[in-house]
């Protein structure tokens, strides 16, 4: 498997994003995220995967359409800055709420969506179109 930050931003690139854009919304150097592309493009080619089935397949046992209405508002502004990369605590300055409170929305999304860890929360918001543009995190 991949480290985090390279399947973001393989993610990121299936998505449909340039590496320009990938660096501007991870607050990257277009250098550093063309050495993660390279290396994780190089991973999918050595192991004779295809990235864009790889992540779809990694995806599919969640309905997106019912995850999307099943989550709160505050749960999907959580995902949203997820998607960015933003750590508990940094969550917690944007949001204007305690790290414990982010960190019981952390929680409560990966029970109801039955995900593993934050990368997957990540991973489904990508798939759903949330970047650092996304204009809807105003709380």
């Amino acid at each position: 498997m991949l480290p985090p930050r390279e399947m973001q931003i393989l993610v990121l690139l299936c998505a449909g994003k340039c590496s320009k854009q990938i660096a501007h919304e991870l607050r990257l150097s277009l250098s550093t995220v063309e050495k993660a592309r390279s290396r994780a493009m190089g991973y999918f080619q050595k192991n004779r995967l295809n990235a864009v089935q790889y992540i779809k397949q990694y995806l599919s046992s969640h309905s997106s359409a019912y995850l999307q209405q099943s989550f709160t508002h505050r749960q999907l502004q959580v995902i949203r800055h997820i998607v960015m990369g933003l750590q508990n605590e940094e969550i917690a300055v944007c949001m204007r709420i305690s790290v414990s409170t982010v960190e019981k929305h952390v929680s409560a999304i990966l029970a109801h969506a039955q995900f593993n860890n934050r990368f997957q929360i990540m991973m489904w918001g990508v798939v759903q179109g949330y970047s650092v543009d996304d204009t809807r995190l105003a709380s």
